[in-house]
Formats: structure tokens, C-alpha cells, sequence
């Protein structure tokens, strides 16, 4: 999942890039442009698509300089929302993997994201986890 959004925001950063010469960009400024909102609706139905049955919302959107995606699971992981708060917090190595996401949005865009949050939510928008480095 980190890494499709890591690619995601590529793609976003590399279409608003040729669209915005001279002017000082932010992640923000990125993200609420046209081509920016263009490119989040249909990283976002892909990753529906992609993941149906797991979550059932995505959103990825920028503060300034800083990344936020969040990530919605499908009703019926509610039942598990106990085991998911143990469990997403060793699922991986966050520090290594978002400053890789860091390092490829600086990469393609020349603009490094001052943090990243990664937070996760049951259906019904109680927070099961979050982190940002």
C-alpha cells in the first residue's frame, strides 16, 4: 500500500510540475490543483477497485509540506479492529518505509514532505492506528 501511494503521488507531482513553471510549489499546492484532484480521484477508484473488501475509503491529501493518507477498512474488518490495533504497529518498519516514500516524492518532485502520516480507521471512522515520522 505505501508503495502505491508513493507512486501515486509521483504521477501527481510529475503532471503538475509541467504545469506550474516559475511558480514555488508546496505538496498542498500540488495536490489542489486540477491535474493534482484529477490524478487523487483516479489513484483513489483504482485502489477501491484494487482492494474492495478490504477497505472501503482512501484519501490522500497534503498540509503544506506535509502527506496524509488514510485508509478506511471495509465494514465487515470491524470485527477486527482489536487485533489490527496490535498488530499494524510491528506490521512494518514505518520509519524505513515513509522515509523511502520521502525519498521518492523528493526524487520526482525536488520537494521532500516534512512528514508523512499513514492512519488507519474502521468503517465507522474510529481511529485503529496512525503514524507519522
Amino acid at each position: 500500500m505505501k508503495k502505491f501511494s508513493a507512486k501515486v503521488l509521483v504521477l501527481v507531482m510529475a503532471t503538475v510540475l509541467f504545469c506550474s513553471c516559475g511558480k514555488v510549489l508546496t505538496l498542498e499546492t500540488v495536490f489542489n490543483s486540477a491535474a493534482g484532484q484529477k490524478q487523487i480521484e483516479e489513484t483513489k477508484a483504482s485502489m477501491m477497485e484494487s482492494f474492495a473488501g478490504y477497505y472501503s475509503d482512501f484519501d490522500m491529501y497534503a498540509e503544506g509540506n506535509n502527506l496524509i493518507y488514510k485508509y478506511y477498512f471495509a465494514p465487515e474488518m470491524d470485527e477486527m479492529a482489536d487485533t489490527l490495533k496490535e498488530t499494524l504497529p510491528t506490521s512494518a518498519d514505518w520509519e524505513s518505509e515513509i522515509e523511502k516514500v520521502k525519498d521518492d516524492v523528493e526524487s520526482s518532485s525536488k520537494i521532500r514532505p516534512e512528514s508523512i502520516t499513514y492512519a488507519y480507521y474502521t468503517s465507522e471512522g474510529e481511529e485503529i492506528f496512525s503514524v507519522t515520522k
